[in-house]
């Protein structure tokens, strides 16, 4: 089992960084909203400074260059900072989110989020700006029923991208990672990339036992391939790794519960059709990893490439304020976008 230290989070202003975050992501449960009609209304709740920077043009290249970065690094970042937002402002951000992702994963995000007020705390001072309220909102296009738009929260370690048209839903590409690892908030523990770190190192490590040199390939220099910044890095081909019609009856159902723990933080609507999607392709679907699989590895890696997806993780080495223990990105995207 992974036990990296646990470290206590106290909510409250960070020296040398913006406020934390209200707890914009995680409304109570209710019916999603349609989406065009939640972005629409946050929108509505800001004052004309914050629209004016809230809204851009569908192709504008603000969209594509996203970048999980902390605040510091990225100083002109598209959007809207969370931290901004006043209470009307923040409960139809809740709403908008509730139409873009699941429970799973808006806790997740509000999770990753409030990860860096962790860093912030043991950041002395905190020079690259870690905080909750350091993410920003932005709306591309004129959110419609039948056009095409997008929206996107991105801030250090999380990128969310989704861009409609009509009735059709993207998720992708999307950046998640997390440090430190694993922390508390009012007591309560919060791990936001556990399940998705174990369902990935089970199948590495059951093909590791089995010794399946063929499931290796080398990590990536900068620990992922296709990031932030890297839209035009060619996908592999031939994909690396096994594919799933190559696998025994236990590495195919460990390779669907790594589907399944990413696919969790999608709308019902949207993971449905994600599912399917994924399910056609699975023969096809090819799993991979590197490095050392200990728990306290800082150099493990692991990818998934199908027809329709293209998943990697990545365990990275701790970065000052942290717990000092090595931390995660990940990386979504579908090669068909």
């Amino acid at each position: 089992m992974f036990r990296p230290l646990v470290v206590t989070l106290a909510l409250g202003a960070a020296a040398c960084g913006p406020a934390p975050a209200p707890r914009c992501l995680v409304p109570p449960a209710e019916e999603a909203p349609t989406p065009h009609l939640a972005a629409q209304a946050w929108l509505d709740r800001l004052d004309e400074g914050q629209r004016a920077r809230a809204v851009y043009d569908f192709d504008d290249p603000a969209r594509t260059s996203w970048s999980n970065l902390p605040a510091r690094l990225v100083p002109r970042r598209a959007g809207v900072a969370v931290g901004e937002l006043d209470e009307a402002a923040c409960a139809a951000a809740s709403g908008l989110w509730a139409a873009l992702a699941s429970a799973d994963g808006r806790q997740t995000a509000d999770d990753i989020m409030h990860a860096d007020d962790v860093l912030a705390a043991g950041a002395a001072p905190n020079v690259f700006g870690f905080s909750s309220g350091a993410y920003h909102l932005a709306v591309f296009g004129t959110p419609s029923r039948d056009g095409i738009w997008a929206v996107q929260l991105s801030g250090h370690h999380l990128a969310l991208n989704a861009t409609f048209r009509g009735d059709e839903a993207a998720h992708t590409p999307s950046f998640w990672g997390v440090e430190p690892t694993t922390f508390a908030v009012d007591g309560e523990p919060r791990a936001p990339l556990e399940r998705h770190r174990a369902a990935g190192l089970d199948l590495a490590n059951h093909l590791a036992a089995g010794d399946v040199a063929e499931a290796r390939v080398d990590r990536p220099a900068d620990g992922i391939l296709r990031g932030a910044g890297q839209d035009a890095t060619p996908y592999p081909s031939p994909p690396d790794g096994l594919a799933a019609s190559q696998l025994d009856d236990d590495g195919r159902t460990l390779l669907r519960r790594v589907l399944d723990v990413f696919l969790d933080r999608l709308p019902d609507e949207a993971r449905a059709a994600r599912a399917a999607a994924l399910s056609e392709g699975f023969e096809d679907t090819y799993f991979a990893w590197s490095g050392d699989l200990a728990d306290d590895s800082a150099d493990a890696y692991y990818r998934v490439h199908g027809p329709a997806v293209w998943i990697e993780f990545s365990f990275e080495p701790a970065v000052a304020g942290g717990d000092g223990l090595p931390h995660f990105h990940s990386v979504v995207r579908n090669p068909l976008d």
